[in-house]
Formats: structure tokens, C-alpha cells, sequence
């Protein structure tokens, strides 16, 4: 089913792996054993055996695997598009992959509250509906996949009236997360350290060194990357390459070339002549970023 990923990883990294991927859509993670360390736009997380995550469309998370541990997961990636439409003005079923940047609500969600809504084993549900070659199994993941987020949204919410939280942004490293929301409004500038810090009433060095620590990537990488991701989002949607690097603040065609290569694995005119082609197939394919955490 095109509106539905699911998949069961479990490997074993031989030495120190540092990965970032970029999400398209919205991907849910129930995490089973390993050692690893996420950062999502300046929120960093070490889950436990049980904990779930959850990724939103756009957010740019990394993964750091330490060696010699198995790290095993079962991740479901999902169409934000098609599952927003069980959503209206009282009740919105994607509420938990919303976070606007620099958010104080979480990507994780606690064992205990995974477990006490059968969120673990409804995601193993879901890895054998979509193994299942049964003429219903698509109509059968869509119903499994609207319970499972239906009761994510009732963890994630438990969890934060269970932490005392209230829709109030971070109180630590405020500044940082003002400067992540401005950047992500504000991609079309040409942004330098100076003018960063400048405009924020802070010292290179702060910025630097505090932006690093917050987010887990440069304040410069992370520019890089998010105007990659847009620069993708506007290619999909039918934007010539040439438009797409000179409305993001990108010096020269080679410096967007070079960026968008890097992020993506291929050059812009080929990430573009896919989406064109996956979208003329019936069904479409696979989503576009990296597979899965």
C-alpha cells in the first residue's frame, strides 16, 4: 500500500555510525533494543527498550549508533496527506508530528505509555497485515493505522499532563530555539554567522557552541539541510531547478549542487526526474528519503 511503509530492522553496526535523514512524511518508530541517540530539531533523545518515536513531515532528525549492540526497531512511514484528512477544526489526528520548531512537546513517548495503550503490539499487528497478502489487508493497515494514532495522540497527551507540561516553549536555550524557528521562516536570506549573531544580540562563539550542543549539527550544516529539504519539496511540486536554488539563499547553482547531492544522493535534475516519473506510475513508490530510522 503507497500510504503505508512498515518494516522490522535489525542490525549491528561494527563501528560508530552518525546518520541524518530527512522525513517527507510522518514515520512512527517503536524501538526494541539497541544504543542509540536521536536529535530532532534541537531535541535530543536516548530511548529506552518500549519507547516510541515519533517523526513529523519535514523534521530532519540524526541517529547516532554505538558498535557491538543489536539495534532493532519496527517503523512505520506514513502519508501525512492522506491521514490528515481524518482530522478537522475539533480534533487533529497528527497533533504529535506537528511540532513547530523548537517546540517544547516530545518526539518520544515513554514505555509505560506505549504499553498501557497496545501501542506495542498494534505495531507488530501492522508488520504482519502489511507481509499479508489477503485481498483486504490495505482496507485492514488504514483502520490499524488511524488506532494507532489515535492512541498516540491520547499518550502524548497523558505524557504531558503526566510531566506537568503545559503549550509553553522551552524554558533552556531559548535563544536557540528563536534563531532555529527564524532560520526555517526565513530560508530565502543569506545567512552568515555574522549576521545570525548580529541579529540575535549574541557572539559567534555562543552561537557556535550553544547551536552544536541544542541542535547536534552546525548552525551552518543545519541551514544546508533544511534549505535542501525545501528545495526538494519545491522540486516535487514543479519547480525548475533554477528557481528552486536561487529563491533559497543558495551562492551559485555548483554550491546548490554540491549541497542537495549530498543530502539527497542525487543531483537535483535527477531527484526531480524521479519524483516526475514516480508520479506518472499508478500506486506511485517508495518515499523518497532514506529509508526508515
Amino acid at each position: 500500500m503507497k500510504d503505508i511503509i512498515v518494516r522490522k530492522k535489525y542490525t549491528v553496526s561494527s563501528k560508530y555510525e552518525s546518520k541524518l535523514y530527512i522525513n517527507d512524511n510522518c514515520e512512527v518508530m517503536l524501538f526494541l533494543r539497541g544504543d542509540v541517540r536521536f536529535s530532532v530539531n534541537g531535541r535530543n533523545y536516548a530511548p529506552e527498550p518500549g519507547d516510541m518515536l515519533l517523526f513529523g513531515s519535514g523534521e530532519i532528525h540524526s541517529m547516532a549508533v554505538n558498535p557491538g549492540k543489536p539495534f532493532e526497531r519496527i517503523y512505520v512511514y506514513f502519508d501525512k496527506k492522506f491521514f490528515q484528512l481524518f482530522s478537522d477544526s475539533s480534533y487533529d489526528l497528527l497533533s504529535p508530528f506537528n511540532l513547530e520548531e523548537g517546540s517544547s512537546k516530545s518526539n518520544d513517548l515513554a514505555a509505560r505509555f506505549v504499553s498501557a495503550h497496545g501501542l506495542d503490539g498494534k505495531m507488530a499487528d501492522m508488520f504482519e497485515l502489511y507481509q499479508s497478502d489477503s485481498p483486504d489487508a490495505a482496507v485492514r493497515m488504514v483502520a490499524r493505522m488511524l488506532d494507532i494514532l489515535v492512541n498516540v495522540n491520547l499518550a502524548h497527551r497523558e505524557q504531558r499532563l503526566d510531566n506537568g507540561e503545559e503549550d509553553e516553549e522551552f524554558t533552556d536555550s531559548d535563544k536557540i530555539h528563536e534563531i532555529l524557528r527564524y532560520i526555517v521562516n526565513n530560508l530565502d536570506e543569506k545567512f552568515t554567522l555574522d549576521s545570525l549573531s548580529s541579529r540575535f544580540f549574541i557572539s559567534k562563539y555562543y552561537l557556535c557552541h550553544e547551536f552544536k550542543r541544542v541542535v547536534g549539527v552546525s548552525c551552518l550544516e543545519y541551514i544546508r539541510q533544511k534549505r535542501v529539504q525545501e528545495a526538494g519539496k519545491r522540486l516535487m511540486g514543479g519547480e525548475a531547478v533554477n528557481d528552486a536554488w536561487l529563491n533559497l539563499g543558495f551562492t551559485d547553482y555548483l554550491s546548490f549542487y554540491r549541497s542537495f547531492k549530498k543530502v539527497t544522493g542525487v543531483s537535483p535534475n535527477e531527484y526531480a526526474d524521479s519524483e516526475r516519473a514516480r508520479s506518472a506510475i499508478p500506486g506511485g513508490g517508495e518515499p523518497q528519503q532514506s529509508e526508515g530510522s
